[in-house]
């Protein structure tokens, strides 16, 4: 009966805020409340997980025009490349067959005189410099690794060669163009092609 009589006052007291219970009043109400508002937050973050996110995969036309796009400018700096060689290639030839010599040594005044005079007995003379022959350079063709496939001992390789065909199968040893290109060593991650005494490593992919 006391205890029941002291909960009742304690209640009463409580809500009605007398005395020293009008701060306690306040905890609890702002305990309440920020009960109240972390319920709230806790279920909008269950309403938010439950909502289900579209996944959108990407047009396979779009990734297709992006690979052809990426092709087409790897093509387009070979090409580029391969004009401004051939322009230096076309410069130094014309340089050499004006008879223009830029690699021949230079002689002074006096040696020129002492060479137009008749040379004395044993005496040394200038030898006239021998200029080598000039050979272009051949340029190589484009060539693309599709794939390649490494079994035990035997390795194969589809290639893309300009002037010769695409989705050719090669093999070590196999030549092209008249014997100029030569396949010489296919690995897992490169195929090795010797050109004109210059060996290229080619890695497979675009």
């Amino acid at each position: 009966m006391q205890n029941s009589f002291q909960e009742e006052s304690f209640t009463r007291r409580l809500i009605a805020g007398e005395g020293g219970y009008g701060t306690l009043r306040l905890v609890a109400i702002a305990l309440l409340l920020a009960g109240t508002a972390w319920s709230g937050y806790l279920f909008k973050q269950y309403v938010d997980h439950a909502v289900e996110t579209p996944l959108v995969a990407p047009a396979m036309q779009d990734l297709a025009s992006k690979d052809q796009e990426r092709l087409d400018s790897l093509v387009q700096r070979f090409s580029d490349t391969k004009t401004v060689r051939m322009r230096g290639v076309m410069v130094a030839n014309s340089i050499v067959n004006g008879n223009r010599e830029p690699f021949v040594r230079t002689y002074s005044e006096a040696m020129l005189e002492a060479q137009a005079q008749p040379a004395a007995a044993g005496a040394e003379t200038m030898e006239q410099p021998v200029i080598p022959a000039y050979i272009p350079e051949k340029m190589p063709p484009i060539m693309f690794v599709r794939a390649v496939m490494v079994v035990e001992k035997t390795a194969m390789a589809i290639m893309d060669i300009e002037g010769v065909g695409t989705g050719i199968i090669v093999r070590k040893g196999y030549t092209f163009n008249g014997g100029e290109g030569r396949v010489l060593h296919i690995g897992p991650d490169k195929v090795t092609v010797q050109w004109s005494g210059k060996k290229m490593e080619i890695a497979p992919g675009l």
